[in-house]
C-alpha cells in the first residue's frame, strides 16, 4: 500500500485540513461581528452627538436627552469591550492572550518533537494545534457575536430615546 492511500496518514491529514477551514470560518465570523459592532459605535457616537447640541426646555426633555445620552455610552462601552476584549485569556496578573491553555500545550509540544519523532506522532500533536485553534477561535466568535447582538440592542434603545426626545422637543418646541 503506498503513502499516499495509506489511511492512518490520510485521515489525520484530513481532519488537519478541516480544522484549518473552520479557524478560517470562524475567523470571517468574527470580522462580520467586528463590522457590526463597529457600525452600532459609529451610530451611537454620532446620536450621541446630536443629542448633545439639541436644546432643552425642561426637565422631561433634559430626562429624555439623558436617557438617549445613557444608551449611547453603554453601546460604546459594549462595543469596545466586545471588540478588544473578547476570547482573551488571563495569562498572569497584566498579561492577556487569546490563546487557551489547551492550545498553547499542543503548540508547545509541536515544538518540542524533534527530527526522529514519527510523522505519525507529529500529525497527531498538529492536529491537537489545530483543533484548539478552532475552540479558540470559535469561542471569539461567539463572544463577538453576543458583544455585536448587545451593542445592536443598545442602540436600538437608544434610537427609540432619541424618538421619544425629539418627540418632546416638537411637542413642546
Amino acid at each position: 500500500m503506498s503513502r499516499e492511500t495509506d489511511p492512518q496518514t490520510e485521515t489525520p491529514d484530513l481532519l488537519i485540513e478541516q480544522s484549518r477551514r473552520l479557524f478560517e470560518v470562524y475567523g470571517a465570523r468574527q470580522s462580520t461581528a467586528e463590522t457590526k459592532i463597529a457600525g452600532a459605535a459609529t451610530a451611537a457616537v454620532a446620536l450621541a452627538a446630536i443629542t448633545v447640541n439639541a436644546t432643552t426646555t425642561t426637565t422631561l426633555e433634559t430626562f429624555s436627552r439623558g436617557a438617549v445620552l445613557l444608551f449611547m455610552v453603554l453601546c460604546v462601552i459594549v462595543a469596545l469591550v466586545a471588540r478588544s476584549g473578547s476570547g482573551l485569556h488571563w495569562r498572569g496578573l497584566f498579561s492577556l492572550s487569546s490563546e487557551s491553555e489547551e492550545f498553547r500545550n499542543a503548540r508547545c509540544a509541536l515544538g518540542k518533537c524533534g527530527i526522529n519523532e514519527s510523522p505519525a506522532r507529529v500529525k497527531e500533536l498538529t492536529l491537537e494545534m489545530w483543533r484548539a485553534r478552532e475552540h479558540d477561535t470559535q469561542d471569539m466568535a461567539r463572544a463577538k457575536e453576543r458583544g455585536a447582538a448587545m451593542a445592536g440592542m443598545l442602540l436600538g434603545l437608544a434610537l427609540i430615546s432619541y424618538a421619544a426626545f425629539g418627540c418632546l422637543l416638537l411637542t413642546t418646541g
